[in-house]
């Protein structure tokens, strides 16, 4: 059996260790602290886990969007971390801005396959994601996402 090499890919190598030090804060959230600590480490976990999970399953539709999971999910994740192993509390006022990086990690995966849905139903090319504000169909200003044409140029 032949083995093939596949190309080094950071993403997916910081997504996996994401997961596994999800996995190690919440065994510590769960056996080894106790309290508030407790709460913030479990629940650093959980979120932590299923974005890297997510941002794995999603990878080969977008590296931006499992880059924003990714990123969400340290900082979310990271301040509660901290702040459980005694860090300064104003972190968690740093926290929401993790969740809103997960919130935006899913509307980015939402507009993706909104795109890609487009593409097969009526058989449009999408063409740059770039915001074009004046960009017209039949004399109406379309969203940003839907920059589609026919085909037909």
């Amino acid at each position: 059996m032949t083995r093939t090499k596949s190309a080094a890919d950071p993403l997916a190598a910081l997504l996996a260790l994401s997961g596994a030090i999800a996995v190690i804060a919440g065994a510590y959230g769960t056996h080894g602290a106790t309290g508030r600590a407790a709460e913030w480490l479990t629940t650093g976990a959980h979120y932590q886990l299923i974005h890297a999970a997510a941002g794995l399953a999603i990878l080969g539709k977008g590296r931006g969007p499992s880059a924003m999971l990714l990123f969400g999910a340290a900082l979310f994740s990271g301040t509660l971390y901290a702040m459980a192993l005694g860090g300064p509390k104003w972190l968690g006022a740093v926290t929401p801005l993790g969740g809103l990086g997960m919130i935006l990690g899913w509307m980015w995966v939402a507009v993706l396959f909104l795109r890609g849905a487009l593409e097969q139903m009526a058989g449009w090319r999408v063409r740059s994601p770039v915001f074009r504000p004046k960009s017209r169909v039949h004399g109406v200003v379309r969203p940003f996402f839907l920059f589609f044409d026919s085909g037909a140029d």
